[in-house]
């Protein structure tokens, strides 16, 4: 989900998220949020992929390297769409190379792909659903997922993150808390105008789902 995660984008940027727009996001809290917490907040998010913004070329400056410390995400969609593309064109590729085993050199290609097939079913949830385990559901009992479901998850996970750092207790995602009107006006400021409520319900319903599959 990162847009830039090696150099801080300047001030200058419209799209800069600063630690005071954070502050006024949850000024009505019952205890002001520490400075760094919202600093942290803000940088984070500024920091994230935008609703519009294209994919990074493999070269692009800005894509993340190692040295750039934790937030480092990845193309959540892409890893799963290419992950099930491979799984998809196993049984043919095992059918192509179940016919090469005759030869010395060719011997090998057989087990390499069954043993990707393998790490890719056990793999999958993984890269599909990368903050928690979830149970597969059928076709017509599967939810589906809106564009805003992945950011406002890795936006709580920002805020959490922050919070606790000032050894706070978890905050609470509940539809009055200063926590949901944060990632309310955080998710507006990056493109997905989503209503408090469907936030908190949608947070709600998927602690509740994590707890039941770990």
């Amino acid at each position: 989900m990162a847009r830039r995660a090696i150099n801080p984008v300047p001030e200058s940027d419209p799209r800069t998220i600063t630690a005071a727009e954070v502050h006024e996001w949850s000024a009505h809290a019952r205890k002001p949020w520490p400075s760094e917490a919202c600093t942290e907040i803000a940088t984070r998010l500024t920091l994230m992929r935008w609703k519009g913004d294209p994919p990074d070329p493999p070269d692009s400056p800005w894509m993340p390297k190692q040295e750039a410390g934790p937030d480092l995400w990845w193309d959540f969609q892409g890893a799963t769409d290419a992950a099930n593309t491979l799984l998809a064109s196993a049984p043919a590729m095992l059918r192509h190379w179940d016919q090469m085993r005759w030869a010395p050199e060719t011997r090998g290609g057989y087990e390499a792909i069954e043993s990707l097939r393998d790490a890719l079913v056990r793999a999958l949830p993984c890269i599909e659903w990368p903050f928690g385990e979830y149970k597969r559901q059928g076709h017509r009992n599967k939810p589906r997922r809106s564009p805003w479901h992945m950011p406002a998850v890795v936006i709580a996970g920002i805020v959490s993150s922050a919070l606790r750092a000032d050894d706070r207790r978890a905050p609470s995602f509940a539809r009055d808390s200063p926590a949901t009107r944060v990632l309310h006006k955080a998710l507006a400021r990056i493109g997905y105008y989503v209503e408090t409520n469907t936030i908190a319900t949608y947070l709600t319903r998927r602690a509740a789902k994590f707890r039941k599959t770990t």
